[in-house]
């Protein structure tokens, strides 16, 4: 019996061990983070690519560099987000 309650203790001084098995380790998924970041900033750049003027289009040789990364962030943060939803995490 005292060997419980120094188990449940010892849990519920360890954050990380108790946050593995609850709902909350789903929110601090890195792969959710990332997906955000990665897409807000792909959408600045999607719609700066967008806006683009001349000067920008003469500095980059002619390519529309913002429009391209935007698409290539936007993409990769779709990647993440359905890799979370394809692969979540499990509580051990």
């Amino acid at each position: 019996m005292s060997d419980m309650i120094v188990s449940d203790k010892a849990t519920m001084d360890d954050p990380v061990s108790s946050a593995r098995g609850g709902s909350s380790s789903k929110l601090f998924d890195l792969r959710s983070l990332v997906a955000v970041v990665l897409g807000l900033y792909g959408l600045m750049l999607l719609v700066t690519g967008f806006f683009d003027s001349a000067a920008t289009l003469t500095k980059a040789g002619g390519l529309q560099v913002n429009l391209y990364f935007g698409i290539i962030l936007v993409l990769t943060s779709m990647f993440f987000v359905v890799w979370r939803m394809i692969a979540p995490i499990r509580p051990n």
